[in-house]
């Protein structure tokens, strides 16, 4: 399922535990549910009947049958053809007592039952009535086990106890009931009702059972698969038929990219009903639950339909083990939104569409999860949190690039083929992968699926000598965290080189730790490296490249960057990463001066002569979703920008104009270089008194140095000063009074002679700063 508005969940956990409910499905397995019931009576929002039981003992000497039902009223009790009185119902789990079962042995049991079904406490999941429509949602967000089978019949509400199912529903004349698996007859009762029988011929377990109600139109189509023809049915209301057509324009071509993807859809048909939800969808097997206002007739929720289909490889066909593998069903079907955007618009497309989801998730989903979390295990509350859906996505994403698209590929349609109509555990998974493609993924999974947080990599340098008719290329590759301790082991990272006539060459390297070298052999002479440039590994950075080749403004995706372009008499290949991690500390600290504790920007690239642009960097300080919140905790006075053209230099102040107010606005640099930037502050409130018991040149500041153009002069003083800058011969060129509440004033040298001048800061007669600077 995926959601389409934000709930809040997991504000109680109801007490009946998960591990109760697995104590009875480990006795019972329950073959075939047979669930008949009247969906007629939408005033008193009611439904009746009885759901027929076909149960298998898994255990010898079983002399109590135990059923997951959820507050409806139980009228009575058969075992095979014998009614009893012999049962205990407490809205929760129903006790029937039998005569002795052996291991095998197989019985029926029938439970009639009415009520009004319930839906959970945070809204999403369960039994839903409108004024002409009835229809359920198989799990519930906060309720324990999410599994909600037992809403609407007697069952074993888990995610491992797979059966076989026929539905008969009885309803007025005018509506129709939709279910799992294939109409196999409408029976006219003669009394203004009608029964329609359902029969799904793959078993699920009980959480992707379905039934929905309304005056359903079907519109129909077949899919030719690759293990024949299969029909598509999309059941909506009679006006919304064109408008479900058009908006599944292209379902067809999305169920042949999974088939090519994962392997063949083994169901018998491909279904979604139109339900009146608003907060996402349901992927019941064959018969997902749709919402309505989704049918716009255009293709803006196309991805919700893909992402639901996609469990009929991933949570339907292979479902997880338990809630705490959550993420194979709910991660999987998020990534295949990006191979279905890949495969159908292109490579762009699905980068496009990834990039914010992943900058979201590294930027704050910490916050909204109240930590950062692994996506196994992951508690109760959280089970259906964007961390299970994105980051169960990402690392899937990392998963394929860890593995290369051949043996990813060939070894998922392995394990859907071995997995198929079963449940997989976590372990499983990784097992199953590790010895089907021969890699070892253990170190992969103890961190990117066992551990919270993320890891970052980054290219520290590169080193190029020739060897014959090719180039070794030494690099040299860094591992930073974000919220986890323990480093990433067994790592693989893309690089690729680019010659100078734009000639690529990608090679993997394999390192562990957090530093990292290994030897390319490069068929070219490389002039640059890019680390990830496909993004295809989902580690805590955002990043996209372009090929600029006008003058004009180029936004960077997701990255607070844009670079303003003035002069460009060749292409220019311009890439910007933005990094989801603390910057390297200053080399030589200087007393209050703060740099960003979470990020920083890498501009690399292959520039051409002429080439000249602004590089405009956004800062946001506002509430705690803002990237900057941790920052900026002063005027924006204090608020700089650092460059380093390397990680082996320092940082240094460049010329800068701002745009914007405290909280929120750009930094503009003048003069945009390949190399590093970072926000930083002067913590003038905490440190005043410490920068001023600083020698002289602590007090002033000039940047760029050197500048061909204007310099930026910051300072500091408790009363008024004077700034005064002198030539080479000592003569006074410039002069300007500050009052106190000042802190920065502009020098623009403008037609002096080119050369080193003396800045001096003077408080009454006094100097009490100085700084050389060049102008070039």
């Amino acid at each position: 399922m995926r959601m389409l508005s934000v709930l809040i969940i997991g504000l109680f956990i109801l007490q009946n535990s998960n591990a109760q409910n697995k104590a009875h499905g480990d006795s019972l397995d329950v073959l075939n549910y047979k669930i008949n019931l009247n969906i007629i009576d939408f005033t008193n929002q009611q439904i009746s009947g009885n759901t027929e039981l076909t149960i298998a003992s898994k255990i010898s000497n079983l002399n109590v049958i135990s059923l997951d039902l959820l507050k409806l009223v139980v009228d009575s009790v058969y075992i095979n053809s014998s009614k009893t009185d012999a049962f205990i119902y407490n809205d929760t789990l129903l006790n029937i007592q039998t005569s002795i079962f052996n291991l095998g042995d197989t019985f029926k049991t029938t439970i009639y039952y009415h009520g009004h079904p319930v839906i959970d406490p945070s809204a999403w999941g369960g039994f839903y009535f409108t004024t002409s429509s009835a229809y359920n949602l198989g799990v519930g967000f906060e309720d324990n086990p999410h599994n909600y089978g037992r809403v609407w019949f007697p069952c074993i509400d888990d995610f491992t106890d797979r059966a076989f199912y026929d539905f008969y529903i009885t309803t007025s004349n005018d509506q129709k009931a939709v279910c799992g698996g294939t109409l196999m007859s409408v029976i006219d009762n003669g009394n203004g009702t009608s029964t329609h029988h359902w029969t799904l011929h793959n078993s699920i377990p009980t959480y992707l059972a379905s039934v929905a109600v309304s005056d359903y139109v079907a519109v129909g189509d077949i899919f030719h698969g690759i293990n024949g023809n299969i029909p598509t049915y999309i059941y909506a209301l009679p006006t919304d038929t064109t408008n479900a057509r058009n908006s599944f324009v292209n379902l067809n071509s999305i169920l042949g990219i999974f088939e090519n993807r994962f392997g063949p859809y083994r169901w018998e048909r491909v279904g979604y009903v139109s339900v009146p939800f608003n907060s996402g969808a349901m992927e019941h097997a064959t018969n997902i639950a749709y919402p309505t206002y989704c049918l716009t007739g255009n293709l803006a929720y196309e991805d919700l339909y893909a992402h639901e289909l996609s469990h009929h490889w991933f949570g339907d066909l292979i479902t997880c083990f338990s809630a705490a593998d959550m993420w194979i069903n709910e991660g999987w079907a998020s990534f295949c939104e990006y191979v279905y955007k890949e495969d159908l618009y292109g490579t762009n497309a699905a980068k496009n569409y990834i990039r914010p989801i992943h900058n979201k998730l590294v930027r704050y989903q910490h916050i909204e999860d109240n930590g950062y979390r692994a996506i196994y295990g992951i508690p109760h509350e959280y089970t259906y949190s964007r961390t299970v859906y994105d980051k169960g996505a990402d690392v899937v994403h990392s998963l394929r690039n860890y593995l290369g698209d051949s043996l990813f590929f060939c070894a998922v349609k392995a394990m859907n083929n071995t997995f198929a109509f079963k449940d997989i555990s976590t372990i499983q998974m990784r097992d199953f992968l590790s010895a089907n493609t021969g890699v070892d993924l253990t170190d992969f999974f103890n961190f990117w699926v066992y551990s919270p947080g993320f890891t970052h990599f980054s290219v520290d340098s590169v080193k190029t000598t020739p060897n014959g008719n090719t180039f070794n290329a030494t690099v040299y590759i860094r591992q930073k965290l974000k919220g986890v301790t323990q480093l990433a082991n067994s790592n693989k990272v893309e690089i690729t080189f680019f010659d100078s006539n734009w000639n690529r060459f990608t090679s993997k390297v394999s390192f562990s730790g957090q530093f990292g070298s290994s030897v390319c052999s490069v068929p070219f002479q490389p002039i640059a490296a890019f680390l990830d440039l496909e993004e295809k590994m989902a580690d805590a950075t955002v990043d996209n490249y372009k090929i600029i080749k006008t003058a004009g403004t180029y936004v960077y995706d997701q990255t607070y960057f844009s670079a303003v372009v003035s002069g460009v008499t060749d292409s220019v290949f311009l890439r910007v990463t933005h990094n989801w991690v603390q910057p390297d500390p200053l080399k030589t600290p200087v007393a209050g001066l703060v740099l960003s504790p979470n990020r920083y920007w890498k501009i690399e690239g292959i520039l051409s002569p002429g080439f000249a642009a602004k590089g405009r960097f956004s800062y946001n300080g506002g509430i705690s979703l803002q990237q900057d919140h941790d920052l900026i905790t002063n005027t924006i006075d204090s608020l700089k920008i650092l460059y380093r053209a390397s990680p082996a230099e320092d940082w240094c102040s460049v010329h800068f104009i701002r745009q914007g107010n405290a909280n929120i606005g750009t930094l503009v640099v003048d003069t945009l270089k390949l190399g590093e930037y970072t926000l930083a502050l002067y913590d003038w409130n905490v440190n005043s008194e410490k920068l001023n018991s600083q020698v002289n040149s602590e007090k002033l500041v000039v940047y760029p140095n050197p500048s061909d153009t204007d310099f930026t002069i910051d300072f500091t003083a408790k009363s008024d000063v004077t700034i005064k800058i002198f030539n080479e011969q000592g003569k006074l060129v410039f002069e300007k009074k500050c009052t106190q509440s000042l802190s920065r004033i502009y020098w623009h040298p403008g037609k002096l002679a080119k050369g080193v001048y003396l800045v001096k800061l003077f408080e009454e007669d006094k100097v009490i700063g100085t700084s050389k600077v060049t102008y070039k």
